[in-house]
């Protein structure tokens, strides 16, 4: 056989082979995608939920139909309920109109199951019950062989309520992204609303090898808005025997006090622009803010500050100094109101402060 007739008949033998493979694995989909259609798959939905109930001890709820899909690979469940702690305020803790799980085809040809969840419409209810437990301490085990690659959470509710005093706190959810990087850790997006003030968040978390060479610690890096104040993040986070350590730098920009009262339903006065960064350190429920600077204006202060929320009575020391206090700046919102009143002027003074120590107080 010549060489330029047998090339072609090894193009022929070539095309012809793929031709009838990808026939055979097209009709390899078709054909799953049929018995897929015709399974009932409520019946491993009520497993799912006997297996929650196992291992928290509440019920889970899918109440609409479970779809499970091919092209591409995914699973839908509408309307799904998990139930609320002992002595919540309300029966249902999360209700969520439809969460949808995929997992990329070149995943399953590499044999990683890396979930792709999208959840639409949640409805959260974070709350410390009559007990003083917290209804999100749930013990959970999740299969090895999973891992995480993005969660898309879109219109969502979530609120916090507090017992026995009754606040509430409400953050309305636009959009929350969280999406494994190439190079590995998470990184994060939120589009949102808190008390009605709306609050931007953009951050990175990666793991960080520790001296050992074991990655039990992670580098967190974060910026927010919220309502135009500017906060930035720059830390890491480990464990140890006590639990989550917390070690970072912390930096506030804020220029509408008023407005930032809100998220804390408090009423905060009109101030120049104000400044707060401090380094922070959190274990349990032990805070020190150490390099403690406050700006306001003219006038700033400096300081330490340590909080101990653990103990049976909430104990917070440290010492505040302030270097000059602008009076004139700080009480020209009462201008107004002395110029119709006629009340003694606020005094214009630039006063140097003495150091303010409270060694311990306890509420």
């Amino acid at each position: 056989m010549l060489p330029q007739k047998k090339n072609r008949y090894t193009v022929k033998v070539i095309l012809r082979v793929a031709l009838w493979a990808g026939g055979a694995v097209m009709l390899l989909f078709t054909v799953a995608a049929v018995v897929v259609h015709f399974i009932d798959w409520r019946q491993y939905a009520e497993s799912i939920a006997d297996s929650v109930k196992e291992q928290t001890g509440r019920h889970l709820e899918i109440g609409g139909p479970v779809a499970v899909g091919i092209f591409p690979v995914r699973v839908l469940l509408d309307d799904v309920t998990f139930a609320n702690a002992p002595g919540g305020s309300r029966d249902v803790m999360v209700t969520v109109k439809r969460i949808g799980v995929r997992v990329t085809l070149s995943d399953l040809i590499l044999g990683n199951l890396a979930l792709r969840i999208d959840v639409s419409s949640p409805e959260v209810l974070l709350e410390t019950v009559a007990s003083g437990d917290k209804n999100w301490s749930i013990s959970f085990d999740v299969p090895g062989e999973l891992t995480f690659a993005q969660l898309n959470l879109t219109d969502g509710q979530v609120t916090f309520r507090e017992h026995p005093s009754g606040a509430e706190w409400r953050l309305d959810v636009g959009n929350l992204l969280i999406r494994k990087g190439l190079s590995g850790g998470y990184t994060v997006r939120l589009d949102a609303n808190m008390n009605d003030i709306s609050v931007g968040l953009d951050g990175k978390v990666r793991p960080t090898e520790n001296i050992a060479g074991e990655k039990e610690t992670l580098s967190i890096n974060g910026q927010a808005d919220i309502s135009g104040a500017k906060l930035t993040f720059e830390g890491r986070a480990s464990r140890d025997t006590d639990g989550p350590i917390v070690k970072g730098d912390v930096r506030a920009d804020i220029g509408d006090g008023p407005v930032i009262g809100k998220l804390f339903h408090s009423s905060l006065p009109a101030l120049p622009p104000i400044t707060i960064s401090t380094g922070v350190a959190a274990s349990g429920q032990r805070i020190e803010l150490d390099n403690l600077n406050i700006v306001v204006g003219k006038s700033s202060l400096a300081g330490n500050i340590t909080t101990d929320m653990g103990a049976k009575r909430p104990k917070i020391k440290g010492t505040i100094s302030a270097k000059l206090i602008d009076l004139a700046e700080l009480t020209s919102r009462y201008k107004n109101e002395v110029e119709k009143t006629g009340a003694p002027a606020p005094d214009d003074r630039q006063s140097p402060a003495e150091t303010l120590t409270f060694p311990s107080l306890d509420m």
